[in-house]
């Protein structure tokens, strides 16, 4: 009977060990494989898409930071609005303006352009989802990083201080919007060169709708549409669509109204 129990107990051990000690087959490991591919494919869409929501939340967060810091400067200087140009030729010039509103000391410009982690797209001055300019024109930014950033200010209202009469685009007060100023457009989500290239700069550092004698330069990479800084100070999203065909004024279409509207 002892011999009996003692040849079992050694066949258990035996088998117990040629269990353990065998391998997975070829066929078994391509399906664990198999298994986890489309485990994976069904679930990085959905992490996909909230790591982008994510990012359009971060982004209009930055606007309103950056309105804060607006009605603050204008607070202090009369009203007047920064300008997209410091004097027509050096872009992003508003950044600068605004700095000492957004908890930066005040830079030069020489360092503000070089200035990635301050001004760059890192800071509360980009779009965390812009994927930059075309690859071909990369020397811009890595030349002047603290230019570019996916965000920009309207190109038709106070971008250029040194022109004179009464046009749009040369250094303006608040008080030049006489109508809807929370319909007026200040600073966007500007498109990247994954879907728009140009040889232009400006086109990545300012907004524009289509039909404006420019391509246009407003994204569409939150869902479809894109952030932006209304004259009044709050920050909303708005449809690509939208922001390019513009509104009714109750008496006919008007297409410039969301970069013109005074």
């Amino acid at each position: 009977m002892c011999k009996m129990e003692k040849l079992r107990s050694k066949n258990r051990n035996q088998n117990s060990k040629c269990f353990m000690d065998r391998n997975f087959t070829l066929i078994e490991l391509l399906v664990v494989i198999a298994i986890i591919a489309i485990l994976a494919s069904m679930l990085l869409p959905a992490l996909n898409q909230a790591r982008s929501k994510a990012h359009a939340i971060k982004c209009l967060g930055n606007h309103k930071q950056l309105g804060s810091a607006l009605l603050m400067y204008t607070g202090e200087y009369d009203s007047w609005l920064p300008t997209a140009t410091k004097d027509g030729s050096n872009p992003a010039y508003w950044k600068l303006q605004l700095a000492p509103y957004t908890g930066r000391s005040q830079a030069k410009w020489d360092d503000m352009v070089k200035d990635l982690k301050g001004f760059g797209q890192p800071s509360i001055f980009g779009c965390p989802n812009w994927a930059g300019v075309p690859a071909a024109k990369a020397g811009w930014q890595t030349g002047e990083p603290g230019i570019y950033s996916g965000l920009g200010w309207n190109r038709w209202i106070s971008y250029n201080p040194t022109l004179t009469g009464s046009g749009g685009d040369r250094a303006q007060k608040l008080t030049y919007f006489k109508r809807l100023p929370t319909e007026t457009a200040l600073i966007g989500d500007v498109p990247d060169g994954t879907v728009h290239v140009s040889n232009y700069q400006d086109n990545y550092l300012t907004i524009a709708r289509a039909g404006d004698g420019v391509p246009t330069r407003i994204a569409s990479r939150h869902s479809n549409g894109g952030n932006y800084l209304w004259a009044d100070g709050h920050a909303a999203w708005k449809s690509l669509v939208e922001m390019n065909n513009g509104k009714s004024d109750g008496k006919n279409i008007q297409s410039d109204w969301y970069f013109k509207a005074h």
